[in-house]
């Protein structure tokens, strides 16, 4: 079922701030190196069959999306059914290698914007989608980046075209993949795309925060800070509302069937 484009929904009744709402027609922002969103945008996500996830956490995802983005169309990478428009994954790379195939030639136009399937938006996220090249959230821990979300520019796929299957026998992940393709990539406002673990377990959410990473453990489900609760529940159901399993042992699995003689690493 394709979901074609999603409008902003009504946030003044659903209590948002307006300082946190997504405008239609955005002005240029402050930020700096930052311009407004003027043209439509594609808000992707990956979902690979075999892991923890579900498609109850794509339709989560695109609804909490679809209060806080301008104007956008919604895309689901997937090898499996999801209730939104579905772009096929063809490679069979497993867990987060899947998100290598978001580069595929062809697939989309204009500027894109990825996030992971356990990302909370918080607010309006039209800074994060807007500009040109590649931005990405910054280091919240081992890598110089965290992939839970980034931006790009329909068209550009040197991190598809460069990368070989040996790869996930020498990296921790598909961040690490993008490091080596990305170093110039752009960092998003510190303030704006936040770590969980980082910046707000024990401390609240930030004032500003557009979207918070749940990287590592705890997975949403699991928080249970009555602000971050309340606002996974607006969106999520079903599947989405139980903490997956952890995909390490999967994608660790996988990766020593490809190299017989060797472990696997580590993620990043």
């Amino acid at each position: 079922m394709a979901c074609g484009f999603v409008a902003r929904k009504d946030l003044e009744h659903a209590g948002v701030p307006r300082s946190h709402r997504a405008e239609i027609a955005p002005s240029p922002l402050v930020h700096t190196g930052i311009q407004a969103v003027h043209t439509m945008l594609t808000v992707t996500c990956v979902l690979r069959s075999g892991g923890p996830y579900t498609a109850d956490w794509v339709i989560g995802l695109k609804d909490n999306v679809a209060r806080f983005a301008p104007p956008h169309r919604f895309v689901c990478l997937s090898d499996v059914d999801v209730p939104c428009e579905r772009l096929p994954l063809v490679t069979g790379w497993p867990g987060w290698w899947a998100k290598i195939e978001l580069f595929r030639p062809g697939l989309f136009t204009g500027r894109v914007f990825y996030m992971d399937l356990d990302v909370l938006v918080t607010g309006d996220i039209s800074p994060l989608c807007a500009g040109s090249g590649f931005a990405i959230c910054q280091n919240f821990g081992a890598s110089v980046y965290n992939s839970s979300a980034f931006a790009w520019d329909a068209g550009d796929t040197l991190i598809f075209d460069r990368f070989d299957p040996a790869d996930m026998l020498r990296l921790g992940g598909d961040q690490n993949w993008i490091v080596e393709c990305r170093p110039d990539a752009q960092a998003f406002p510190a303030e704006m795309a936040v770590s969980y673990n980082a910046h707000c377990s024990g401390r609240g959410m930030p004032p500003d925060a557009r979207l918070i990473a749940c990287h590592g453990r705890p997975k949403p489900p699991d928080i249970q800070d009555e602000w971050f609760r309340s606002r996974w529940l607006q969106d999520r159901k079903g599947d989405a509302l139980v903490a997956p399993k952890n995909h390490l042992d999967w994608v660790a699995d996988h990766l020593a069937s490809l190299d017989p003689g060797g472990q696997a690493p580590e993620a990043g």
